[in-house]
């Protein structure tokens, strides 16, 4: 996909369904986006927001927000390693990238949209370093994920965040949290809380 210089607006859901994307390169002279070398991403003209991710896309080191619906059934890789200066997550970010197996967020993250990686189905490992509240189904419907690590600082799990996570065996919830909304774990047949 290539981007022209005169092209002003695009809106969030552009792309949606478009899950074949391998590259997106944006004119140089476009006022409004960018796309870093090798990137393969749609990002603000000043790099810090991706815009819209595709199957090769390398999340460029400074980049601070990943946009909603940015890679929504999009991402192709295996492990998804979050950069560290990434603060923000929006929802449905990751949804139905159906490729990842595991998934390492950095501390750096403040947070998370609802929904962000639901449907996930081949997702099986969740490392998660941040103490950011986990919104609204930020996990559902990932049927094979199993083990999930979560921070100390952690106050609140929001409402179906694990909801039919059917694998979904060892989380250990840490002594900070204050708060688990109803549903959390709905559907969690096999869990074991520690």
């Amino acid at each position: 996909m290539s981007i022209h210089k005169n092209i002003v607006s695009i809106s969030e859901n552009a792309f949606e369904g478009c899950y074949e994307l391998d590259e997106i390169i944006v004119s140089a002279e476009n006022p409004n986006y960018a796309s870093v070398k090798g990137s393969n991403a749609l990002l603000s003209k000043d790099g810090k927001t991706l815009l819209v991710g595709c199957r090769t896309t390398v999340i460029p080191e400074n980049v601070e927000t990943i946009g909603n619906n940015a890679f929504a059934g999009r991402f192709s890789k295996l492990m998804l390693r979050i950069p560290e200066n990434v603060k923000s997550i929006g929802m449905f970010a990751f949804s139905s990238c159906n490729a990842i197996c595991e998934v390492i967020l950095p501390e750096s993250l403040q947070s998370i949209g609802s929904y962000a990686f639901s449907n996930c189905v081949n997702l099986s490992v969740v490392q998660m370093l941040a103490s950011v509240t986990i919104e609204n189904g930020t996990f559902a419907k990932c049927y094979n994920l199993s083990a999930v690590t979560l921070p100390e600082g952690l106050v609140e799990i929001g409402n179906n965040v694990f909801s039919d996570c059917k694998s979904l065996k060892h989380i250990s919830i840490p002594s900070s949290v204050t708060k688990i909304d109803k549903d959390a774990f709905k559907g969690c047949v096999m869990l074991d809380m520690k």
